[in-house]
């Protein structure tokens, strides 16, 4: 009886630390990430400047935060690698043996533990450090993909603005024509022609005018959305559009820039060097791992402890599928890496050559377009009305100077967008600073 107790507390106090050891080893459970910001609100009619468009868009974007969580993703993984992939074993077993003499109990616990033997763990973490690497490389490119979108979206805003106060003084300079050709069809010096024709003028302005306020409400609803706010009440763009001041470096020193620069083409090397760092991996794993394994039992009086091993002999299988794969993996990426510098260098050029002919034709309707829109209307209407001027002719240069307005904003706005774009292609667009810290 006594010793039956005795193994009883033993079966008991073995079962206790095995069970002991594994709860330990027990990953602890992850706490409830924080929730993500909500995208912020503004109330309508609120003005802004570029930097304020810029920090809501870095502060609220869900493109950004999602693109950051797949470097997250890629850490996780790494946490993964960095762990040993297989935990150890415990078997426990117990049976009665019958005797002549007496009754005992058999005892048997064994221990596995698998173990990788060809370097496939330090493969893994460093396929994984690559990866990380990688999305990082593609988070600050979506980073400044979205300031490259907030400053076009800006630009449009208020291109659309001032294209819109240009249809307005339009509205106002033909509403008074027409006064004024009612008045002289009332003092007999006109005919109801020209009246007709003033009259047909101030309509067609009224049009374009309700088409140029569609125009930039859309604008600005597109910079609310590019800002991470609410397009029903979108932001009212406060700004100019100046031609750049920064000179334009030469085509090739723009070129080296984006190789050396762009976060994409540097996210495709990583993918690139990881897919070899995978296959290294997958050729590593077609070696067999051994199982150590050691053991104490039991069987009657006499008590045996031991060890051993297991290990496959890799006739059949050793992982030629995954090889396989990760061969034609590595031929994709290198492929993808070469297209991608392909599209980089002609977006340069092409980006390059529509900056040069947009700045000359913006500096040359600045040095041609003479004097404030408002004043040359005021001067037309005045010439028109002291009799120096006809009304066809009142009808050419009232167009010949609306259109010269406008083009000038186009060919600013035209600017501008190329001027981000070339900042693009060539890796060198400013992120705000908040940005820069978070990816160090």
């Amino acid at each position: 009886m006594r010793n039956r107790q005795l193994l009883f507390v033993l079966r008991t106090g073995l079962f206790a630390a095995a069970l002991g050891f594994l709860l330990s080893a027990w990953p602890p459970h992850p706490t409830r990430a924080q929730e993500a910001d909500a995208p912020s609100g503004l109330e309508a009619g609120t003005e802004v400047t570029l930097d304020d468009a810029l920090r809501s868009a870095f502060e609220h974007h869900p493109d950004l935060r999602a693109a950051y969580a797949l470097v997250d993703e890629a850490r996780g993984r790494l946490v993964g690698a960095k762990s040993y992939p297989f935990n150890p074993t415990f078997t426990a077993m117990a049976g009665p043996r019958t005797g002549v003499v007496e009754k005992t109990t058999d005892l048997a616990f064994v221990l596995n533990q698998r173990v990788q033997i060809a370097g496939q763990r330090p493969r893994s973490k460093r396929a994984a450090e690559i990866g990380v690497t990688a999305e990082q490389a593609r988070w600050e490119r979506a980073a400044r993909l979205l300031a490259a979108r907030v400053h076009v979206t800006f630009i449009n805003a208020v291109a659309a603005r001032q294209l819109l106060e240009i249809t307005n003084a339009d509205v106002e300079l033909t509403r008074r024509l027409q006064s004024f050709a009612e008045r002289r069809l009332d003092r007999g010096a006109a005919t109801q022609l020209e009246v007709n024709l003033a009259s047909i003028e101030f309509g067609r302005s009224q049009g374009r005018f309700q088409l140029a306020e569609g125009t930039q409400r859309a604008a600005q609803t597109e910079l609310a959305q590019a800002m991470a706010v609410d397009p029903v009440t979108p932001p009212v763009p406060r700004g100019d559009l100046d031609l750049p001041q920064a000179s334009i470096p030469p085509l090739d020193e723009l070129a080296i820039s984006a190789r050396e620069n762009r976060a994409d083409l540097e996210a495709f090397r990583e993918f690139e060097r990881r897919s070899e760092a995978q296959l290294r991996l997958a050729r590593s794993q077609g070696a067999p791992d051994i199982i150590a394994r050691g053991f104490w039992r039991r069987e009657g009086p006499e008590t045996i402890v031991g060890g051993g091993g297991v290990i496959a002999i890799p006739i059949f299988q050793h992982n030629q599928g995954p090889i396989a794969q990760t061969k034609a993996s590595v031929s994709r990426t290198r492929a993808e890496r070469e297209s991608a510098e392909l599209a980089v260098a002609q977006e340069i050029s092409a980006t390059y050559a529509r900056y040069l002919a947009a700045s000359a034709t913006a500096e040359r309707l600045q040095q041609t377009v003479l004097g404030s829109l408002q004043q040359n209307l005021d001067l037309l209407q005045k010439a028109f009305e002291a009799g120096k001027t006809t009304w066809p002719e009142v009808l050419i240069i009232r167009r010949s100077l609306i259109d010269a307005r406008r083009e000038l904003v186009s060919a600013q706005a035209e600017a501008r967008r190329a001027w981000i774009q070339l900042q693009l292609a060539a890796g060198q667009m400013p992120v705000p600073q908040l940005t820069q810290e978070r990816s160090r």
